[in-house]
């Protein structure tokens, strides 16, 4: 995965460096918290069915450069011991027209105290036009083992009074134990007194894991 950093981190960081010193804040910090009734990850559930407290700050460069932390609390008997994930990100994000974005980065999900490692890195590539998205991942693990390519789509939708609803389609290419699967997601959101509230249903193709059942899950979270 270094390969990938060697590529990655040099144009990110020339494409968010200002050839002049400017006087306006040219950077922006935020952070976020949320609880979950159950921590979904591409349709699997890492914190074996229960509730999840997660939270991260982010970091935006006018430019498009962003980068950031993100942690949750998982299942250890998951996780090879570790109760806690903790994600490392950073990448670019530009435009080719007004309604046509891009995306492009690095993430490394890190285990703290797994034993054997479960860490992995992934780089990724998105595009997004208006309300439809799309983006594909590739993964590595900390042998640097390949473990396999996910893609996914996703549209959201406005509704009237605030709310929105959201679709989700993704599609795990794995070289792991779960094998290749596709998982689905359709969520309901909706801002209520500077929260946002969301009740999504995920569902996946895996046979016979209660992990990758259908559920419902309720996140309640906050920019702050």
């Amino acid at each position: 995965m270094k390969k990938y950093l060697k590529i990655l981190l040099p144009i990110c960081l020339a494409a968010a460096t200002p050839a002049t010193m400017a006087a306006e804040k040219s950077f922006s910090l935020s952070g976020n918290v949320a609880l979950t009734s159950d921590y979904i990850f591409r349709g699997v559930s890492q914190s074996n069915e229960k509730m999840a407290i997660q939270g991260g700050f982010d970091y935006e460069h006018k430019k498009g450069f962003y980068g950031g932390i993100w942690s949750s609390n998982v299942s250890s008997a998951l996780y090879n011991g570790s109760g806690i994930e903790t994600d490392l990100y950073f990448g670019f994000k530009g435009k080719f027209s007004s309604n046509f974005e891009y995306d492009v980065g690095f993430i490394e999900y890190s285990y703290p105290g797994s034993s054997p490692s479960t860490d992995y890195d992934e780089v990724y590539f998105g595009v997004s036009y208006k309300s439809f998205s799309a983006k594909y991942y590739a993964g590595v693990d900390a042998g640097n083992d390949e473990l396999g390519d996910y893609f996914e789509v996703g549209y959201d939708l406005g509704l009237p009074k605030g709310f929105s609803v959201g679709f989700h389609v993704g599609d795990w290419d794995a070289v792991t134990a779960t094998g290749d699967y596709t998982d689905y997601k359709i969520s309901l959101a909706r801002k209520f007194g500077g929260f946002d509230f969301e009740l999504s249903y995920t569902d996946t193709d895996i046979k016979n894991d209660k992990l990758a059942e259908d559920r419902f899950v309720l996140t309640i979270s906050k920019s702050l």
